[in-house]
């Protein structure tokens, strides 16, 4: 697991632009693009916004091939399919491993990447924590990099967000529920029914102060193949 580091400045990110940048005017969230002046900086800050990430929020995982595992559990979660059928309670595999780091704990491994067919998938936490459990919870909506993949628009997440913003969701997405904290705990809860309605909402909400467009908490999971390029990727955003 490795933290994603700001690069240093070169050429003015704002598109077309071939200037060298300013040190001294940078996304102050990811850090990690500059701009070499206020104005190009102010016209680019709708694209940019989509791709802006907080590198303190993100981790880059690695999923090992093959993966070893002490044990293998089925785990529920809410799948969102392309194709326009509702949402629905799905049962996947995971694998328990007993944790490197936290003596006694178990950790959990669903392959998300093969799940959802992509060699980058980006999962990130919506609503608050639940506390009101045996095990303080948060739900997780983990979906393809809309960045990098070719995949058809989400009907069913469309018919939640239509007209209310401009970002397209593509490929099948699955929401779960996580142990908190996360930099604790890796380990999966059983979604219910009554877990759609807090996604749902989300996606109505989406660009706004109640569904921001970037979770405080946002993770990647990246297959071996395809870390180097997600590094190079969101350096370069």
């Amino acid at each position: 697991m490795e933290r994603v580091r700001p690069q240093s400045s070169g050429g003015c990110a704002a598109p077309g632009c071939q200037n060298l940048s300013d040190q001294g005017i940078a996304c102050s969230r990811c850090k990690n693009v500059y701009y070499c002046s206020r104005k190009h900086q102010i016209t680019d800050v709708k694209r940019h916004k989509s791709l802006c990430v907080n590198p303190a929020s993100l981790v880059i995982n690695t999923v090992p091939e093959p993966i070893t595992c002490d044990e293998r559990k089925r785990v529920d979660a809410i799948l969102f399919p392309m194709n326009g059928l509702p949402p629905r309670i799905v049962s996947l595999e995971c694998s328990v491993q007993t944790s490197t780091i936290w003596h006694g704990l178990k950790e959990d491994t669903i392959d998300f990447n093969a799940l959802l067919e992509s060699p980058i998938v980006i999962s990130g936490a919506i609503g608050s924590t639940n506390r009101s459990s045996t095990h303080p919870s948060r739900l997780y909506l983990v979906l393809v990099d809309q960045r990098t993949n070719d995949k058809p628009r989400n009907e069913c997440i469309y018919r939640y967000s239509k007209g209310r913003h401009d970002y397209t969701w593509t490929g099948d997405a699955i929401g779960v529920r996580r142990r908190e904290p996360t930099t604790k705990y890796v380990q999966y809860l059983d979604v219910t029914q009554q877990d759609i309605a807090p996604f749902a909402t989300y996606f109505q909400e989406y660009g706004t102060a109640r569904a921001p467009e970037i979770p405080d908490v946002v993770m990647c999971l990246a297959t071996p193949a395809a870390k180097g390029e997600l590094t190079d990727m969101l350096g370069s955003a």
